[in-house]
């Protein structure tokens, strides 16, 4: 009751307010400002770090930070504070903000739907109507989902006062609590323009917990020392915040400059809400003596209280160096970085991480920096309950420089934090950072640090000690949401933190980058490779591959067993773990698996890797096992090409090589016939181990002469196979005789006169040549022939057996086969019969028979007449005259005989017989009217033709002319 009267009271005061809302300027220099000023971050560097990138920006990371999920470069996000917010109902949907301004219109959100894989940026968020000076931002912005479903976010002006808004859809705009046209301040009950570093956080209200209301905790400087106060608004959206209320006082001593860095958190059984802020109790030129408070409101931001105290209770006290003391990594100075809080969200406990002395001095600075610790804050049983401070853990390394730290705890009660670590500088004088992840699951008690991502600083010093670089910012953040059903699988860390995108993608531009990552909040399995892959193994024998397996997640993972399911025996695990086996996170543990296979083929069986990971406690690896062997491959030929004049070829030598992995074993090598011969072959079985070969000599053994081809025949178990065989053509050749001697194929002798006023003959020569590289033997020559008395006869015949030399002919061109006839023919037909050594291997012989023809007559001619170059099939008249000079006048000549109408008459022959025509015959085979010595006239007349065409022929006793063409 007694917070909705205030919510009254403050709802009319904001009425009364607003009247003048629209007259604000950013006055800093008013009544009521605080020498603590100089300890507010407002302006933000608005620097726009970027530089090309350089190799040194892709520094290796220690072993083990690749297991941890793989941070994601937030495109389009350039700028330091990075914040981020996560639909609890569906953790896909992530919206992050990094950087400053975009109030020329509406500023973006960078928005990721696949949980953080990929990003949009979206112009969603419109600057607050009626709010002054509000170019070059908003400033300090802080998001966070609420379990209304509504999406929430502060906003600082650049007049430093703080409004909030809402939005329904992830990708939608955001709208802003109007009090008539102009939107309704955060901050209404603080200092008008004095406001910094708002955080907004969602929880539940403390009297009606399914409703969400939001809480902005924000430092207000306009009153000295500074006020830390929280705004709410109860189950609103957009947010209208009726309550602004004082959770504490940063007292600052002289000297004193730092910013509060005010953090809240909400208690999401109950509905509390707690403030964690610094004060200033002492200081040097370099240190600050830092009084962490944590304070607590029970009732929805009405009555802050703790342990009896308005402002809180003491958690630490600690040396620091902050603000212009020195510079975090020289490049930041800490206005804030360095304190958060969360609760416990199952017990209620409260854990904080600050800043405080790392007890080794910097020689950049000389003097200590900031190490990072964490203290756990517990309640007992009393009302109101009482808190008690636990001891303190320092988290960051041993000497180390750390700072910008977020907390979060998980359902759980996994404890993380995410923090940023100065390394020094590198080769090329930039800053090294590191972000990192730490947590326990023991209440704080001890903590395992996690690797994310070393980068260099965008750029160095400024060089100005007392100006404001901030080029990582004031805070960076991390939240932790419950996997919603069906998953359980726990909570799982999302965050964010301001590193270089080229350490990630090293062709783009040296940036300031928001840089994505999430680490579930239990044991998480993950197996590299899977599957497992051995081999190849020879069979008999044993090869091993291991299986990594990693715990990717924040809390231990324990494996209970590694069992076989199905597949092949022959894969098993190797002896030696002892489970169960315990894996740190972050850390990984190698199950070694062997295959010693028994017989050849892919193999493959599959284990279950039973684990406490809660999402996957059962998870299969598959092992494949591939069976190598020896392989075979024969080098060398098997073609021996054509033997010497002396039978003989040179043996050929084949390789078996074995291109294999294991052992090849040879069983047989046979050839297919006698014609080549294995020279000296090894004993078989043959063993040829892997990369070597043997060789195998074969041998061209002719059992006669001409081309010989079979095949040798090698058995061997290549392939992994045994009784394989692998086939190689031999092939070789002896030269017949019937190859090299070359034959005229006919002998065609012209028409000859029969022995019968003058012994007349024609002589033809019989070319039998040795066209090939050896001697052939001619054993005999002979004629046969069917006339008789015999028309022919040889002469010039060597001396036989004669050997006819390569490129030699027989009878060296000498031998020539006579046709003298005796009796009248149209045709007379013989051969001449060579027969010689076929085969100089077996001696064995062949013979050729060459076809001759000629044709026996008497003196006489043959008359063929054409008229256009065709004969003519009958000729009207053809006269036979005497002729006894050329001078001799036509009506002396004598005709002899005359033939009318003579036909075409054609003789078909058959080769080497010749075909002919003609139209009239004197003499020759058919007419008997035989002419005598002497020169005769052929003069032929034509029908239809007026003019008749004279031939002269002479004659002498031997005289056939075969071929008296008369043309027209």
């Amino acid at each position: 009751m007694f917070r909705r009267n205030v919510f009254v009271v403050v709802v009319l005061l904001g009425l009364i307010l607003s009247a003048a809302f629209t007259s604000w300027t950013q006055d800093t220099s008013g009544a009521g400002k605080s020498s603590s000023l100089s300890g507010k971050s407002f302006p933000p560097d608005f620097t726009k770090y970027t530089r090309p990138s350089i190799p040194g920006d892709v520094i290796a990371k220690p072993k083990g930070s690749t297991v941890l999920f793989q941070p994601v470069e937030v495109p389009n996000s350039a700028g330091g504070e990075p914040d981020i917010a996560i639909n609890p109902t569906n953790l896909k949907q992530i919206t992050v903000h990094a950087g400053f301004g975009g109030w020329n219109g509406n500023a973006p959100n960078e928005i990721s739907t696949d949980g953080g894989l990929t990003w949009n940026q979206i112009f969603q968020i419109p600057p607050p109507p009626g709010a002054p000076n509000t170019a070059g931002c908003p400033c300090d912005i802080t998001h966070d989902w609420g379990m209304d479903g509504n999406l929430y976010g502060s906003y600082l002006t650049g007049n430093t006062d703080v409004f909030s808004a809402s939005t329904a859809t992830q990708a939608g705009t955001f709208s802003y609590f109007l009090i008539g046209p102009n939107a309704q301040l955060t901050d209404f009950n603080g200092t008008l323009g004095g406001a910094d570093q708002p955080q907004l956080k969602t929880g539940p209200d403390p009297f009606t917990l399914p409703q969400t209301d939001t809480f902005v905790g924000y430092s207000d400087f306009g009153v000295s020392p500074p006020n830390e106060r929280v705004s709410a608004s109860f189950g609103t959206s957009p947010p209208d915040y009726t309550s602004d209320n004082v959770a504490g006082v940063s007292t600052f001593s002289a000297g004193c400059v730092i910013n509060p860095g005010n953090r809240v958190a909400t208690d999401p059984r109950t509905g509390a809400v707690y403030s964690f802020y610094q004060t200033c109790t002492a200081s040097t030129a370099f240190n600050m003596t830092i009084g962490y408070k944590l304070n607590r409101s029970l009732d929805g931001d009405t009555t802050w209280t703790l342990n009896g105290s308005s402002t809180g209770i003491l958690v630490s006290i600690n040396n620091t160096v902050q603000a212009f003391a020195a510079k975090f990594g020289t490049v930041n100075a800490l206005f804030g970085g360095i304190d958060d809080v969360a609760v416990n969200p199952t017990t209620g406990d409260v854990f904080v991480v600050y800043g405080g002395d790392n007890g080794t001095t910097d020689p950049t600075t000389g003097h200590d920096g900031n190490a990072l610790f964490v203290r756990r804050i517990t309640f007992d049983n009393s009302s109101p309950t009482k808190a008690s401070v636990g001891p303190q853990v320092q988290i960051s390394g041993v000497g180390a420089e750390a700072a910008l730290p977020a907390i979060a705890v998980a359902a759980n009660g996994t404890v993380g934090v995410l923090y940023t670590s100065f390394d020094q500088f590198s080769v090329d004088g930039f800053p090294i950072f590191t972000a990192h992840f730490t947590s326990s699951t023991d209440g704080g008690a001890t903590f395992t640090d996690q690797t994310i991502l070393t980068f260099l600083s965008v750029a160095k010093a400024s060089g100005v000690p007392t100006d404001k670089q901030r080029v990582l910012g004031d805070y960076q953040q991390m939240k932790v949401v419950n996997d919603p059903p069906p998953s359980n699988a726990g909570s799982t860390f999302y965050g964010v933190f301001t590193g270089n995108g080229a350490a990630l993608t090293p062709t783009e531009a040296a940036n300031n980058d928001a840089i994505f990552f999430s680490v579930l909040a239990a044991p998480q399995i993950n197996l590299n490779p899977n599957p497992v892959a051995i081999g190849p193994v020879c069979e008999g024998s044993t090869s091993q591959s291991q299986l990594e397996v990693a715990d990717t997640g924040s809390d231990p993972l324990q494996i209970t067993s590694i069992t076989r399911t199905s597949g092949s025996t022959d894969i098993t695990l190797a002896t030696g773990p002892t489970f169960p086996v315990n894996i740190s996170p972050d850390a990984n543990f190698n199950f070694t698996f062997s295959c010693t296979p028994t017989t050849v083929g892919l193999k493959t069986a599959n284990f279950n890797v039973a684990s406490n990971d809660p999402a996957n406690p059962n998870t299969t690896v598959t092992v494949t096992c591939s069976t190598a062997s020896g392989t075979l491959d024969v080098t060398g030929s098997g073609a021996f090409g054509t033997a010497s004049c002396s039978g003989a070829t040179p043996p050929q030598t084949l390789t078996l090589d074995n291109v294999g992995a294991c052992n090849l074993i040879v069983t047989s090598a046979m050839i297919s016939c006698a014609d080549f011969t294995l020279v000296n072959p090894p004993t078989f079985p043959l063993t040829i181990s892997p990369d070597s070969g043997v060789g195998l000599t074969v041998a061209f053994t002719p059992t006669s002469a001409g081309p010989k081809s079979c095949t040798l025949t090698i058995t061997s178990n290549t392939g992994g196979t045994p009784g394989t065989t692998t086939v190689v053509n031999l092939t070789g050749n002896t030269a017949l005789g019937s190859t090299e001697l070359t034959f005229p194929t006919g002998l065609t002798f012209p028409p000859t006169v029969i022995q019968q006023s003058a012994a007349c003959s024609a002589s033809l020569g019989i070319p039998v040549t040795n066209s090939g590289t050896c001697p052939v033997q001619i054993t005999a020559v002979g004629l046969t022939q069917g006339s008789s008395p015999a028309d022919y006869s040889l002469t010039g015949l060597p001396g036989l057996p004669v050997n006819v030399p390569a490129g030699g002919q027989l009878g060296a061109g000498d031998l020539d086969v006579v046709f003298a006839p005796f009796t009248l023919a149209r045709t007379s037909t013989g051969t001449v019969d060579v027969t010689f050594v076929n085969d100089p291997i077996t001696m064995t012989t062949a013979t050729t028979h060459v076809p001759f023809c000629g044709e026996a007559v008497r003196r006489g001619m043959r008359i063929l007449v054409t008229q256009g170059g065709v004969p003519v099939s009958t000729v009207k008249r053809i006269e036979l005259q005497y002729a006894f000079g050329p001078e001799q006048p036509d009506g002396d000549f004598h005709t002899i005989r005359t033939i009318k109408h003579a036909s075409l008459q054609t003789v078909t022959g058959t080769a080497p017989c010749p075909s002919f025509e003609f139209q009239q015959e004197f003499g020759g085979a058919s007419d008997t009217f035989q002419l005598k010595d002497g020169t005769y006239r052929v003069k032929v007349f034509l029908s239809g033709v007026k003019k008749s065409k004279i031939v002269r022929v002479n004659m002498d006793e031997c005289t056939f002319t075969q071929d008296v063409v008369v043309a027209f």
